[in-house]
Parts: structure tokens; sequence; C-alpha cells
């Protein structure tokens, strides 16, 4: 399920418990109404097993861990309403990131093609007519005119060599070591870390809210987090808190607070 999915799903179970519909029959209603396949879910909770464990194949593992806690604690309407807004909101906030980039990566594509365009063909017949005019040509016309017949010359080494590039570092990502390395490079870039540091604290804050354990919330985010170096932090933040720091010292410590 995406975040739009998983939000619908959230709200409208807990609209018909809320109305005092059994939860069996509530996610019969709720096969009817999603889009993702339910049997297998259905089938589970037909057979005893609890709500969270039943869909654990179908929902995020932070939805699962809180509807886990809703279930022991007794407030499942409660935490439903929580997650419903949770995802809505961030679900919100995606589409408005991915279309405020859509006008920028259309010009830079239409600009990149443009260029390509000037230099292999546009500037090449103005050549041949500045060489049938004759007489000489501006210095900065012969630097524009000396680039673009290197240009033509380069561009096929080019495309095999960033090819070639992008198929060693993709086959090196795949691998535990560089899969790392990209993680790591990636959380000193400052946006993109505060960018996951600001999931992963909302996502803590949300399992807190709750009422999920301390180590068993920060289980659950550092199993979430798509960043192996975030989650390597994560991991030694609850071995610090296991072993009886505060978790605002321990935030602190690993400079998760700063941003």
């Amino acid at each position: 399920m995406n975040k739009q999915q998983v939000s619908r799903f959230c709200y409208q179970l807990q609209m018909l418990l809320g109305s005092g519909v059994p939860l069996w029959e509530a996610c019969q209603i709720l096969k009817h109404l999603s889009s993702t396949n339910l049997d297998q879910a259905l089938k589970r909770l037909s057979q005893g097993e609890s709500l969270s464990a039943a869909f654990d194949k179908v929902l995020p593992q932070l939805v699962i861990s809180s509807l886990q806690n809703g279930e022991e604690i007794g407030n499942l309407e409660t935490v439903l309403q929580r997650l419903g807004s949770y995802y809505e909101q961030r679900g919100e906030t995606e589409h408005k990131i991915k279309s405020a980039l859509v006008y920028p990566v259309f010009v830079v594509i239409l600009s990149s093609l443009s260029l390509i365009m000037m230099l292999l063909v546009v500037l090449p017949s103005f050549k041949e007519l500045f060489a049938d005019l004759g007489g000489d040509l501006p210095w900065l016309t012969q630097f524009v005119m000396l680039n673009s017949d290197r240009f033509i010359m380069l561009l096929p080494y080019t495309i095999i060599f960033t090819g070639m590039g992008m198929a060693t570092g993709y086959q090196y990502k795949k691998t535990t070591k560089g899969a790392l390395a990209l993680d790591k490079l990636m959380l000193k870039i400052k946006f993109v870390r505060q960018s996951l540091i600001s999931e992963t604290l909302r996502n803590l804050g949300l399992l807190l809210q709750g009422g999920v354990p301390i180590i068993t919330a920060l289980t659950t985010v550092s199993n979430t987090t798509g960043n192996r170096a975030l989650r390597d932090i994560l991991q030694e933040i609850k071995q610090a808190i296991s072993s009886g720091q505060k978790l605002s010292e321990t935030l602190r410590i690993f400079n998760l607070l700063q941003e």
C-alpha cells in the first residue's frame, strides 16, 4: 500500500469500528473498498490471528507496531485515527514535493536536449556557412565552434564511459559494503540528512505517542529506515538506552538533535 491507501484504510477501519461494526465484518467491507488484495490477510484473521499479525504483509511495519500496541492496551480506534492522519499528511507532503519538482526537471531536460541539438546540428551548419563567406571569425565564435567539434568527437566516448560508470556503480551498490558506503555518503549531504532524521524522529514520535515501548519503537524505526548508516546509528542508540541512558542525551550524542 502507498501512503494514501494506508491513510484511507486506517480512517475507514476506524470509522467502521467506531460505528460498532465487528472487526471481521469491517475488514470484509474494506476488502471491497480497497484496491489491494486482502484475501490472505482476511484468511489469517479468520483463523484467529490478531489484526496486526494478519496484516503484517500488507501494511507498513510502522503501522503494524502501532496496531499491536493498540490491541494490547485497548485503544485501537485512537491508534487508527492517529495513523490515518499521519499518513495523510505524509502523502500530501510527498505529492507537493513531486509536483514542485516536475517543472524544474522538465526545464533541465528540455535545456539539455536543446543544447545537444545546437551543438550537433545548428553549429555545424553555421560553420559551413562561415567557411563559405570567408574572413576571420570573432574569437568567441571560434571558441564555440572548436568546442562544438570537440563535443561531437567526444560524445560517443562520453556515453560509453558514463554507461560503464553507472553499471559499475550499480553493481557496487548491490554489495553490502557498497550500499553502506553510499548510505554514509548520502547521510553527509545536509538536506538528505535533515530529511532522513526528520522522518525518523516523526516515526519514533508516532510510536511513542501511541504507547509503544521505546526499545520496541527504536527497533521498528530502525527496521523501516532505508539508510543503512542511519540504521546502525539507531541500533547504537537502542543499546545506549537499554544501558540506562536518556533518549534526549543519546540523540544529542549522535547529533540527531542539532539539525
